[in-house]
């Protein structure tokens, strides 16, 4: 529905889906970093070398990036090039999704870092509230993964989309849509990675919510330095 750029739902999609916008504020907040109930320190290392608020400031908003700008192409009308950029779009919803789970249950000290150090101070509400949408994210994505899994075999079910050439386009277009089984495991995969988007967008409004930082009251009016004469 929204692959094409150029259609007014590509359009949307692009610009009002949270996806540029939201990535965009995410990658500017510098979040990791500023707020005291997600920073957890840079001594705190991934394998890789690099600490976990790094890789948060920079894993989850451009992988929301990638997923905006490379569209996906239906498989039917997709060539080498397309493919390629379905891989691309595919990475992109990895780093958005898998890593923001990654990165916010190693500060909730969640999971399988249940028993990891975390210098995290934080009330057991928020932890509970924060955990319980992390979990959500989860479920929510590996049901994406598993309907997009029992979509790819031809296991004899009914009944997959229907292409066919059409006088005035160059490729292929859909000429029926899905039904039985496959219209079932289509929408089992939009529900799972709609949950899973929306439980990422809570758990963002979460962190917001119970951090501190919100209710600083600034002052009034900009400081003016003082010179001598």
């Amino acid at each position: 529905m929204v692959h094409d750029p150029r259609s007014p739902a590509g359009k949307c999609f692009f610009a009002f889906e949270p996806i540029i916008i939201g990535s965009i504020c995410i990658f500017l907040s510098w979040y990791p970093f500023e707020l005291r109930n997600v920073y957890i320190g840079d001594d705190l290392k991934t394998p890789f070398g690099l600490s976990w608020v790094t890789c948060r400031q920079f894993l989850p908003p451009i992988g929301m990036m990638l997923v905006a700008c490379v569209p996906t192409t239906p498989a039917a009308q997709a060539d080498l090039a397309d493919q390629v950029t379905v891989l691309v779009h595919c990475m992109g919803a990895m780093m958005m999704f898998i890593g923001y789970i990654f990165l916010e249950g190693r500060a909730l000290a969640w999971g399988v870092w249940k028993d990891s150090r975390t210098p995290l101070r934080i009330k057991p509400r928020e932890w509970w509230v924060r955990c319980l949408l992390l979990t959500g994210v989860l479920h929510g994505f590996c049901c994406f993964i598993a309907f997009q899994a029992l979509l790819i075999p031809d296991l004899g079910l009914c009944c997959f989309d229907e292409w066919a050439p059409k006088e005035g386009y160059e490729r292929v277009q859909l000429v029926n849509t899905a039904s039985g089984w496959i219209l079932f495991f289509k929408i089992g995969s939009y529900f799972g990675e709609v949950v899973s988007g929306l439980c990422l967008i809570a758990s963002h409004m979460a962190i917001w919510y119970y951090c501190e930082e919100r209710r600083v009251d600034l002052v009034e009016t900009i400081p003016v330095a003082e010179y001598r004469r």
